[in-house]
């Protein structure tokens, strides 16, 4: 049937359509109990149990509808080209280190590790994941375990013990991707993103932004709270620098910031 709408109505438009959330309103700033609630999403994997939509659209009007839901696998497991070409392009440069072999990185909120894995299959490195879900590190062990040098923890970033037992710059290299946005702006979260500047030596981020936005809706709850997408500025916020490549390397709205020793 999908082949022949496209054929039939070339002006179709192949859509995914999340189901409406809740919204619990914005917010410039939010409290630690508030920023452990939303943490909660991420711990029950909550998103794979949203009901969502592949639709077809024709002058805006639906046409064909297929409900769906995401799984761990299929919403993580994708190769990371594009994040890669940006490393690439950041050593190329000379603006942070390279890694080998004897280099070992940190990804908090890795999900099934396939950033990792990119960058150790480009240097051997040693690679150490972290996340909040325990399904997503059962299926990164799972995945991974005929490979050396990885390590995955279990652990909710704002309230583990793990960085305090770190000596400083422990890592050769800490990077996130997309976690900082579902962490509600917060005095922890503060705390978090300056021990990750503390334990590595070079801290890379891959984070979105809102193009247009003031400070009265820097951060959006819904779901009753339990989903957020927290627009920070990451360079003033968290004392960062952009890199601005000459072309854009993300499809997105993704950026990307670092701190280098």
């Amino acid at each position: 049937m999908l082949k022949i709408l496209r054929s039939l109505i070339p002006r179709a438009v192949l859509e995914k359509e999340k189901s409406a959330s809740v919204s619990c309103g914005t917010f410039s700033k939010v409290d630690s109990n508030a920023a452990n609630k939303a943490a909660e999403w991420w711990q029950n994997d909550s998103y794979t149990q949203v009901k969502r939509f592949r639709t077809i659209k024709w002058l805006g009007f639906t046409v064909w509808q297929r409900p769906y839901k995401e799984t761990i696998t299929g919403n993580y497991l994708r190769p990371a080209k594009e994040l890669m070409n940006v490393f690439k392009s950041l050593w190329e440069s000379d603006i942070i280190p390279s890694i080998s072999e004897k280099s070992v990185i940190f990804e908090p909120g890795c999900n099934v590790g396939s950033n990792l894995i990119a960058l150790q299959d480009y240097s051997g490195c040693k690679v150490v994941g972290m996340d909040i879900s325990r399904e997503a590190m059962e299926t990164a062990n799972k995945l991974w375990y005929s490979r050396t040098s990885h390590e995955f923890k279990l652990g909710n970033v704002l309230t583990t013990d793990f960085f305090r037992q770190l000596p400083d710059n422990y890592f050769d290299l800490c990077i996130t991707k997309w976690h900082l946005i579902h962490i509600p702006f917060s005095e922890d979260k503060n705390k978090y993103i300056e021990s990750l500047k503390r334990i590595s030596k070079t801290l890379v981020i891959f984070e979105p932004i809102k193009e247009s936005r003031d400070s009265s809706d820097r951060v959006e709850l819904s779901n009753q709270g339990k989903f957020c997408l927290s627009w920070d500025s990451w360079a003033s916020d968290y004392g960062l620098t952009e890199y601005k490549p000459a072309r854009q390397m993300f499809k997105d709205n993704t950026r990307v910031y670092f701190n280098n020793k």
